[in-house]
């Protein structure tokens, strides 16, 4: 799998939150992350999204999603996007590791 280019915009709501994005494409991929404290570096499988704007004023124009539950109810429901993307509405329930995701077309 491809190293995907940074900067990273790692995805991270809080319980309870939502965010309404339109994806107008996605590209899978790896990235680096620094989980907890210190210098430990792990790879990990990634869905970048890229949207239409970006999902918080001053960011990039995309989303990594590196939760294994996201990807799994990202994936079928982007795939084959059309022309001008899809409105997608993320939901979190709990927190990480066992954070649970709605994910609906809006």
């Amino acid at each position: 799998m491809p190293k995907l280019n940074g900067p990273y915009e790692v995805f991270d709501i809080g319980d309870g939150e939502a965010v309404q994005v339109r994806v107008i494409r996605t590209e899978p991929g790896e990235i680096d992350i620094h989980p907890g404290y210190g210098s430990t570096v792990k790879t990990v499988p990634c869905l970048r999204l890229h949207l239409q704007h970006p999902w918080v004023e001053g960011r990039m124009p995309y989303i990594d999603i590196t939760s294994t539950r996201l990807k799994a109810s990202l994936e079928p429901l982007l795939q084959n996007l059309p022309a001008g993307g899809k409105l997608v509405r993320i939901i979190k329930h709990g927190q990480a590791p066992s954070a649970l995701f709605s994910v609906e077309l809006a």
